[in-house]
């Protein structure tokens, strides 16, 4: 019988050789190519070239009349799949989303892509005629599960301006 030693696995290294269990070998080179081993890595490193990226972002116009009005937002990005943007009103935090549609653009031949759409931002009825702004947000998804976010500005929906002072109301205000 054999030592265990042997037989401790079913291949072992022999001078550039493995030895089979049945007393087989097989020869065998091993190399390495430099150039392999890159592809190796960049393959390995790939989800790290593919994330998605925001690499321009456009909304007009930036003011809008008290009656409110369409806003259009146009974005650039690099391996995305959906973008979505976020109007979120500063006064009482409600949110308003616009999912964008793909355009296409002699851009996607190197990788970029085009997204737009348009959204109607309502008039604004405050009561005070205070401003309503909008923070904009930006965000691009991938399948993958990445994401990618950018801060767009704001937009403003001017309010309706107070009434005008009359004499009567403001006589009493006056500084002698």
């Amino acid at each position: 019988m054999r030592s265990s030693a042997a037989w401790g696995s079913s291949w072992r290294w022999k001078r550039n050789a493995f030895a089979l269990r049945g007393g087989r070998t097989v020869r065998s080179t091993f190399w390495i190519n430099p150039v392999f081993v890159g592809l190796l890595l960049l393959a390995g490193c790939s989800s790290l070239l593919v994330r998605v990226h925001i690499t321009g972002i456009d909304v007009d116009p930036r003011i809008l009349p008290p009656e409110g009005g369409k806003v259009k937002v146009v974005v650039k990005t690099y391996h995305a799949d959906e973008v979505q943007v976020k109007f979120r009103r500063t006064n009482d935090g409600k949110l308003f989303l616009l999912s964008l549609s793909q355009e296409f653009s002699w851009d996607i031949l190197v990788g970029e892509q085009k997204w737009d759409g348009e959204i109607r931002l309502p008039a604004n009825d405050d009561p005070e005629g205070r401003d309503h702004v909008y923070h904009v947000t930006v965000q691009a998804y991938s399948y993958e599960g990445w994401d990618h976010s950018r801060d767009a500005g704001k937009v403003v929906v001017k309010g309706k301006g107070q009434p005008a002072a009359t004499e009567e109301s403001s006589a009493g205000t006056e500084n002698p």
